[in-house]
C-alpha cells in the first residue's frame, strides 16, 4: 500500500464507513495513461490532476442536470442506484469556444450502482473489456464540454461512496471532451485516486487569528534580536 492510498483509507475510516461522510468530500485524480484520444496529443496531459467536489447530502447540494431547454431534474436515491452532488473545481483541460450553448445538457451528478455490466476500451489489438458489479461515475460540465469519470469493481459493493472510494481492486477512468462545429476533441484516460480529503486541495488556507498572532510575535522578538548580532 502506497502513501496515497493509506491516507485515503485513514481518512475514510475517520469518516465512518456509512454514507453520511463529512460534507463536502473533494477527490483527486491523476491520469495514468491513455485509453483513447481525438485531435489531441495525448501525451500533454499525462501526470495531469483533476478535483471533484462530492456532496452526499441532498440538503446541501442537489444532485442534478438541466435540459437544453432550461428545465431542471433532480434525483434521489432508489434500489438500484445512490445518487450524490458533483462539481468540477479543478481541470478542464479539452475545452474551446462554445458554439452550440442552446443545444447542450448542464451536469452536477454522481451515481453509484451495483447494476452489474461490462465496460470496453481502446481499438483494434488493444481493444478490451471489464467486467464488473459496482460503478461509480461522476458526470460534470456540459454535453459539448464536460469531464466525466467511471469507477468500476468485480466486488458487489455496498451501495456507499466511502466503502466504494476505500474498496481496493478497482479501475477508474476518466473522459475530457469538447464538442464544436469546429471540431471535436476527446481524451479518455486510465487514471488513479490519489487523494480524498475535506478541504478543497487547490485552496491555500488562510491562517487562523492565532497563527497570526504568533507569526507576529515571532516577527517582533526576530527583528531586535537581528540587529543586536549584527551590532556585536
Amino acid at each position: 500500500m502506497n502513501i496515497s492510498r493509506l491516507l485515503i483509507a485513514v481518512l475514510l475510516i475517520c469518516l465512518g464507513s456509512n454514507t453520511a461522510f463529512a460534507s463536502p468530500l473533494y477527490l483527486t485524480f491523476q491520469l495514468d495513461s491513455t485509453l483513447g484520444a481525438y485531435n489531441i496529443n495525448p501525451a500533454d496531459y499525462l501526470g495531469k490532476q483533476y478535483v471533484f467536489l462530492i456532496e452526499n447530502d441532498p440538503n446541501i447540494q442537489t444532485p442534478k442536470y438541466i435540459d437544453p431547454a432550461g428545465n431542471l431534474y433532480t434525483y434521489s436515491d432508489n434500489g438500484l442506484y445512490d445518487f450524490f452532488y458533483a462539481e468540477n473545481v479543478k481541470s478542464n483541460l479539452i475545452t474551446g469556444i462554445i458554439d452550440n450553448s442552446n443545444s447542450v445538457f448542464n451536469y452536477n451528478l454522481g451515481t453509484i450502482s451495483n447494476m452489474g455490466g461490462q465496460t470496453s476500451w481502446g481499438s483494434l489489438a488493444n481493444y478490451g473489456t471489464y467486467n464488473y458489479s459496482t460503478r461509480l461515475t461522476i458526470d460534470t460540465g456540459r454535453t459539448d464540454d464536460g469531464v466525466s469519470v467511471n469507477g468500476f469493481w468485480n466486488n458487489n459493493l455496498r451501495m456507499s461512496l466511502t466503502d466504494a472510494l476505500s474498496t481496493s481492486g478497482g479501475i477508474w477512468m476518466l473522459q475530457d471532451v469538447f464538442y464544436s462545429a469546429e471540431g471535436n476533441k476527446v481524451g479518455t484516460f486510465w487514471a488513479s485516486l490519489v487523494g480524498v480529503s475535506e478541504t478543497n486541495p487547490e485552496s491555500v488556507p488562510v491562517p487562523e487569528p492565532t497563527s497570526l498572532l504568533l507569526i507576529a510575535i515571532g516577527l517582533a522578538i526576530g527583528v531586535p534580536l537581528s540587529r543586536r548580532f549584527k551590532q556585536a
